[in-house]
């Protein structure tokens, strides 16, 4: 038996087992960056989410401070926020509607994005200092849907009267792109003497 002619047909299998080796090793690290990329866009996304979130929230919080601001009875509600300033107060209608079973309907609901972006729908949200700018859209305004005091109070007609008017308070913010959209919305009770 040759033994060298043994080693030299063995080395041209050592050499293809090794080019398979590395085969599947380009393969894993491929995979490997797949998956980091992935979690990349993930990580961002879930980034882009949160800011959107919190200059929602923000702006939400702001539409607040507004409507405790207000003293009196006259929170100027209307029917359209065009042309407003610091903060749109409509009337609920303008915002929901009701259908024939009776059920609510968000007058956004079927495209939030082009209905937050009419001027009679909502005003921008520019910061506690009403100037500056947000990289998304931010689009505010409050809702008045009812009051606790439209009765006539006969016994005390020279008093003043403790009332309570009640307001949706609704923010959109949104990108560009239309991507990660943030609605939020609260129930705002505000007291004041009639």
């Amino acid at each position: 038996m040759n033994v060298r002619a043994s080693a030299t047909a063995q080395g041209g299998a050592v050499l293809v087992v090794a080019l398979v080796m590395l085969l599947l090793m380009t393969v894993l690290a491929l995979s490997g960056i797949s998956a980091s990329q992935l979690e990349f866009r993930l990580a961002g996304n879930r980034a882009e989410q949160v800011r959107a979130f919190n200059a929602a929230e923000s702006a939400l919080r702001n539409v607040e401070r507004r409507l405790a601001d207000i003293a009196g009875s006259d929170d100027l509600r209307g029917a359209s926020c065009a042309g407003r300033q610091g903060l749109c107060v409509l009337q609920v209608d303008s915002v929901r509607r009701v259908d024939e079973q009776g059920a609510w309907q968000w007058s956004w609901s079927s495209d939030p994005g082009e209905w937050w972006g009419k001027a009679q729908n909502a005003i921008d949200y520019r910061g506690a200092d009403g100037q500056s700018g947000f990289d998304r859209t931010l689009r505010q305004h409050a809702a008045y849907f009812a009051s606790d005091g439209d009765g006539l109070n006969l016994g005390n007609l020279d008093e003043p009267q403790l009332r309570t008017d009640y307001y949706y308070a609704d923010v959109y913010a949104g990108s560009d792109d239309g991507r990660t959209p943030v609605l939020l919305q609260s129930v705002f009770a505000r007291r004041y003497v009639n």
